[in-house]
């Protein structure tokens, strides 16, 4: 009981944060986040008490910083080798950048000419491949920070350990402090993408009983806006879940219930259901479909086997319901696929 209570106070702390930040399927922009301000903080901590704290040692800093940040965030390798290897290079990288543009910084038009050529560069290095793209963007970073600092070739050691030290405390973070397991990440996007369903069937229940209740079947503005806010949630959550986890992190695995198939059947049946809620059907049907939908809602939200698919209903709103019961399917579930028993659901 304590659970249902807090559950309406959790719905608008998450609704604010969504708000503010945007959605954040299983947490992973959160935890990369979390992974770069700890780093950029160890980081310059460990430099000011190495270095010492005067301009001269800016350099460093600000080459410690950007490797934190690029680290955690712009690393596209999926191995851990691989990501390795990427780290050394963007701390050579970004060593060689401030120093070439902070030798030129006493000759203007060249310092700023070798920005332009780095810029132009980094631009085309993507078509080089995601690595050389990131390492692009650090040379670009670094030689301009180089130009504006004026960084003098005795600080280059300092630069060069102070990025070490950054790749050090990025390769701790992400490869056994704060690492990312597959699995576990995969699943806290399901139940993510599973929380954003239960919303958009509690507006779908909503309406199907205001409807019956009122014996109308116009759709009140303000149940329109609700539907639409939460379907757009829904889509920007898939959204963001692709581009995270293809940014060369995981991958889902084509056979799991965790399978983009998945997740874009999921998002197609939800859209199937929030269109057909419109059209009221006969009262015995409605309120079949309310009994399933209430079905389905609690057991998304306390994580439990989803009902049963039923395979003879009639009726586009129950069709769409057994629709989207199959895209949810975790494999506690029986029965044809949903491809196999409905595909005109997917017009």
């Amino acid at each position: 009981m304590t659970a249902l209570r807090l559950r309406p106070a959790r719905q608008w702390l998450a609704d604010r944060v969504e708000t503010i930040f945007g959605a954040d399927p299983g947490l992973v922009r959160l935890r990369t986040s979390a992974r770069a301000v700890i780093s950029a903080m160890v980081t310059i901590g460990l430099a000011v008490a190495l270095f010492g704290d005067d301009m001269q040692t800016a350099p460093a800093f600000a080459a410690g910083f950007m490797l934190s940040v690029f680290g955690n965030v712009a690393v596209p390798d999926g191995s851990i080798p691989a990501k390795s290897i990427t780290l050394a290079l963007l701390v050579v990288t970004i060593t060689l950048a401030i120093g070439a543009s902070g030798e030129l910084a006493a000759h203007h038009w060249l310092a700023d000419g070798l920005v332009l050529v780095v810029c132009v560069g980094a631009s085309m290095a993507k078509m080089a491949g995601p690595r050389a793209m990131v390492l692009g963007m650090v040379a670009f970073i670094g030689s301009f920070m180089g130009d504006v600092l004026h960084a003098a070739p005795a600080v280059l050691p300092e630069v060069f350990a102070t990025a070490a030290i950054a790749a050090m405390i990025v390769a701790v973070l992400r490869f056994w402090l704060m690492r990312d397991e597959p699995t576990a990440l995969l699943e806290r996007v399901r139940r993510h993408l599973d929380r954003r369903v239960s919303r958009i069937i509690e507006v779908v229940r909503d309406l199907i009983a205001s409807n019956a209740h009122t014996g109308s079947s116009d759709v009140d503005e303000r149940d329109e806006s609700r539907l639409h806010r939460e379907l757009g949630r829904l889509n920007d959550a898939f959204l963001v879940a692709q581009n995270e986890l293809t940014g060369g992190r995981q991958k889902p695995d084509k056979k799991s219930h965790l399978s983009w198939d998945r997740f874009f059947a999921l998002e197609l049946a939800a859209e199937r259901l929030v269109r057909v809620a419109r059209d009221q059907g006969d009262a015995a049907s409605n309120e079949r479909a309310c009994a399933r939908l209430d079905d389905l809602n609690q057991a998304l939200i306390n994580n439990c086997p989803l009902p049963r698919r039923s395979y003879d209903l009639d009726g586009p709103l129950l069709r769409s319901i057994d629709a989207l019961i199959a895209a949810l399917d975790r494999g506690d579930q029986t029965g044809p696929s949903i491809h196999q028993t409905e595909p005109e659901i997917f017009d």
